[in-house]
This record gives structure tokens, sequence and C-alpha cells, in this order.
């Protein structure tokens, strides 16, 4: 083929495919990146941190209130249980969590007594002296963009759910009740 004929050929290939794809093509664009980029930003409750979501923040140790995705109340330790029933966190205060990192994972102490949260049987309490490795002291806390984050119990590996009268580990996904606030208390 001679020269004028590719470029009548190459020409009449543009002309035949779709728009985005010779936008793409003429600007250099890649469509599987703009994909990725979609996805991530587009990540659903329990799907988990998208690499590429600049707005993901690994929690560090510290304090942090938490607020539940039911009613958008503060958590707060009440002893017995965990509950998200509160309507403001005041300073030093039950609704307070120190968060401590464990590796991969996470320990919570509640704000009453100062003491490790686990997940139990039909509920989340705080009044553990200790946190041993691998156990229901232990939680996964996963992000899910902003300040918005899935907890996972230690005893199942379910999904800690902000239910009327209690916090439970037992969902198979992170739906809204599952999403949390952790917000860091100001030192």
């Amino acid at each position: 083929m001679s020269m004028p004929m590719i470029a009548a050929a190459v020409g009449m290939m543009m002309v035949c495919c779709s728009s985005s794809s010779v936008a793409s093509v003429m600007m250099g664009g890649d469509d599987d990146a703009d994909k990725k980029k979609k996805a991530a930003a587009g990540a659903g409750a329990g799907a988990g941190a998208g690499d590429d979501d600049a707005t993901l923040v690994e929690l560090t140790s510290g304090k942090y209130t938490l607020v539940g995705g039911r009613g958008s109340k503060f958590c707060a330790d009440e002893g017995g249980q965990v509950i998200c029933n509160r309507d403001a966190a005041p300073a030093g205060g039950w609704e307070e969590f120190t968060i401590e990192k464990v590796g991969d994972k996470y320990s919570l102490k509640g704000g009453r007594g100062n003491k490790y949260c686990a997940d139990e049987s039909g509920k989340v309490i705080c009044n553990r002296d200790a946190a041993p490795a691998g156990g229901w002291e232990e939680f996964t806390i996963e992000p899910q963009g902003d300040d918005k984050y899935a907890l996972i119990g230690g005893q199942g590996g379910k999904y800690c759910s902000d239910l009327d009268d209690k916090m439970i580990c037992n969902s198979e996904a992170a739906g809204t009740n599952e999403i949390f606030t952790i917000t860091p208390i100001p030192a």
C-alpha cells in the first residue's frame, strides 16, 4: 500500500471507532486507568480501601470519637456495652475511645473505665484489662473513605453494627449501620 492509502485507511478506522476511543487515542488517555480511578472512587461499603483514594487515612494510636451510622449519634462505653445514642461527646466522657494500633489490627479502650473493648457474643463490651494478640479485643478497622470506617470484630470476623440498643459484630457486609465516623480528639 502507498502512504496516501495507509493514511486514508487509518482515517476511516478512526471515523468508524467510538468517539470516546478516538478521544482517548488522540489525547493519550488510558481507559484502564480511568476505570480503576472510577472503581476506587465508587468503592462502596465493605469494598475496602482503594490504593488510589487520597482521602483514606490510616488511624494512629490516640483518642477518638465514634459516631454510629444508624442514627449519627456518638457511641459511648456504657460499662455493660457500647451504644451509639449520644448527641454530644463531652471532653473526658464515656464517648471518648482510645484506639491503639497493634500490627494490622486495633484495640479499643472505652472512656468509662479505660478498659479494652471486646467482640462478645451479642454485643461489644469494654471490660477487659488486657488485649491479647489474636483475641476478641482486636478489631480490624477498614477505611471506607474520608473519616468513615467499618469495624470488624475479633471473635467471628464479622462487621460491627450500630443497633438501637447496642453495638454488635454479626454482619456479613458493611451497610449503613456498619459504617462509623471515627474522628481524632485533638491533644
